[in-house]
This record gives structure tokens, C-alpha cells and sequence, in this order.
């Protein structure tokens, strides 16, 4: 009940806040340029394997796309940190209300969770595990493959 409450007012705030009302020809731009990625990151998905069997024709893609992804990993910690805004600043108001301390440290265990940029980086795996991963091996350790990047995606948030 707490939660959904929280929620619903960490929403409104984001609507009402003037960023969004004031830069309407940014929030354009910036809409273009999340499409922009959107389309990048599909392609690169899409045609990684290609890439890395052209780049290193003696080795599997899997196995080198794989080693670019401790890489990855550590460049998207670095991002985090210095982009991603501390989430304990939202919950300052609520901290004199009547609420329960464990309800809000949930909402700011499950705010970060469902941060659309932890998915964003799908647009690349989910096309590498249906073009590589299930070409080179089968289907169902293409699937355990994007379970295990999805759980190393959480433990990285």
C-alpha cells in the first residue's frame, strides 16, 4: 500500500517537473537520439557475429563476444556512477512520515531494477543470442545465456 503510494508520487513528480514542460524541442532531440540508439544497438545485435567472424575468422564469435563483455561490464559501472542519479535523494521527504524504513528501502531496491536502461542493452543480446549463440549451439543455451546476462546486468546495477 506504502509502495504503490511512493510510487505514484515519485510519478506525478516526474511529470510535473519543469524540464519536461519547459525544452519540448529537446525532449524532440533527445527522442531522435534515443532512436538514434535504439536502431544502433539492434544492428550491432544483429550483425555482431558476422563482425567478429570476419575480425577473428579462427575463433567461435560467442567465445570473443563473450570476452568483450567483462569490457562491457566495466564501462557500464563507470557510466552508472557517474549518470545515474542517487536514489536515496527521492526518498528524503517520506523519511518523516509514518512509513516503514523496510518498505522504502524496497522501493529504492526495486527503483534501480526497473531502470529502463538495465534493458536497454538487450537490443544487443537478444538479437546475438538468436543469431549467434543459437547458431553456434542450440536454442536452449541461447536462453541460459540471456539469463546469465540478465543477472550479471542486475548484480552490475
Amino acid at each position: 500500500m506504502i509502495l504503490k503510494w511512493i510510487i505514484k508520487n515519485q510519478w506525478k513528480q516526474s511529470l510535473r517537473s519543469s524540464i519536461w514542460q519547459k525544452n519540448v524541442a529537446l525532449n524532440i532531440i533527445m527522442g531522435i537520439g534515443f532512436l538514434y540508439f535504439i536502431v544502433n544497438f539492434l544492428l550491432l545485435g544483429i550483425f555482431a557475429k558476422d563482425v567478429l567472424r570476419e575480425i577473428f575468422p579462427d575463433e567461435d564469435p560467442v567465445i570473443k563476444f563473450n570476452g568483450f563483455l567483462l569490457y562491457f561490464m566495466g564501462m557500464d559501472m563507470l557510466l552508472r556512477f557517474l549518470m545515474q542519479a542517487v536514489p536515496t535523494l527521492s526518498i528524503q521527504p517520506y523519511l518523516h512520515l509514518p512509513t516503514k524504513r523496510s518498505s522504502l528501502m524496497h522501493y529504492l531496491l526495486c527503483k534501480s531494477l526497473v531502470n529502463p536502461i538495465n534493458y536497454f542493452y538487450f537490443l544487443i543480446f537478444i538479437p546475438f543470442a538468436i543469431n549467434g549463440v543459437s547458431y553456434y549451439y542450440d536454442f536452449h543455451t541461447a536462453i541460459l545465456w540471456l539469463f546469465s546476462i540478465l543477472m550479471i546486468v542486475w548484480f552490475d546495477n
